[in-house]
Formats: structure tokens, C-alpha cells, sequence
């Protein structure tokens, strides 16, 4: 019984280190498309779209003479004053003006949550192990 247990204990740190690359990966990739998107826009919300079952958000914003469209996934963004045809304020790359970076969106929020069930399971873990 007791060696069963600190099997258990074993298999919560490795779901602990497993939970550690998605709060990793979506922390990097979020910390750098806010580095890369620097010059401020002011972008028009327009009508969510539906693409392989998950729903978007998408904002329309001028740069020079170029029109670009950036979408969000819903679970991402602050919900906050999104009817169409509301504006708020966007980065975008000047390298790459289709890509922008929205300040109050929540994949930053999802690495915490990730990393917040990875410390969870290795206490738990630790716990049953040693």
C-alpha cells in the first residue's frame, strides 16, 4: 500500500511538470507578440464569427492606407463593451501591421491558471510521496 502511494505521489509530479509547458508556451508566445506590437491603433469592433465551432472576435483597424481585421478568441478578451461598431485601442507590429496584440486580453490569465494547477499537483504530489 505504501509503495502504491508514493506511485501516486510519482504520477502528480509528472502531471505537475506536464501542466508546466501550456502556462510556459502561452506565456512566451504572449510576452512576445507584446514586444513585437508597439504603435498604438484604434480598432472597431465588428460582428463575432463562428470558425470550427469556436466563436471570435474580430476588431478592424487602419494603417496607412490598409485595412486590417484582427481576431480574438472570446475566451481570451475582456468581454467588456464589445458591440459592434464600439472602438478601443490596439498594438500593432509596425513590421507586420496584420498582427496586433489586444492589452486587455486573458491568454496571460490562462498561463496562471495553468501554472496555478501545476503547483497543485506537485504538492499534492510531494505530499504522497515523500
Amino acid at each position: 500500500m505504501d509503495n502504491l502511494i508514493r506511485w501516486a505521489g510519482l504520477l502528480f509530479i509528472v502531471i505537475a511538470v506536464a501542466l508546466i509547458i501550456p502556462a510556459a508556451v502561452t506565456w512566451l508566445n504572449t510576452v512576445k507578440r507584446k514586444n513585437r506590437c508597439t504603435e498604438l491603433v484604434e480598432a472597431t469592433v465588428i460582428p463575432t464569427r463562428k470558425k470550427d465551432g469556436r466563436e471570435f472576435v474580430n476588431y478592424m483597424y487602419d494603417v496607412g492606407n490598409y485595412s486590417y481585421i484582427h481576431q480574438e478568441e472570446t475566451y481570451a478578451i475582456a468581454w467588456n463593451d464589445l458591440e459592434p461598431g464600439t472602438t478601443k485601442q490596439l498594438y500593432y507590429n509596425p513590421n507586420d501591421p496584420s498582427e496586433a496584440f489586444d492589452p486587455q486580453e486573458h491568454h496571460l490569465i490562462l498561463s496562471f491558471v495553468f501554472l496555478g494547477l501545476s503547483a497543485l499537483f506537485f504538492a499534492v504530489g510531494a505530499f504522497l510521496y515523500f
